[in-house]
């Protein structure tokens, strides 16, 4: 059985701007990604370099489940 969806809340510094996003997904690893792809497409970059700029070495995001 799949787990169930759970909206997420990220939050990041992206090159001195805040950014705060939502998204459904079943783990917040799922999440992260999704938000990766967002930020790629908001800001017309590739997902690869958003990745990289987010990827645990500095302190500039944050994501946590929204509980009901």
């Amino acid at each position: 059985m799949k787990n169930p969806k759970q909206l997420y809340r990220g939050i990041f510094n992206y090159k001195h701007s805040l950014h705060i996003l939502y998204c459904y997904a079943t783990t917040e690893r799922g999440a992260w990604s999704k938000f990766m792809f967002q930020l790629a497409k908001k800001h017309l970059v590739e997902v690869g370099w958003v990745m990289n700029m987010f990827n645990g070495d500095q302190d500039n995001y944050s994501i946590e489940p929204i509980k009901d």
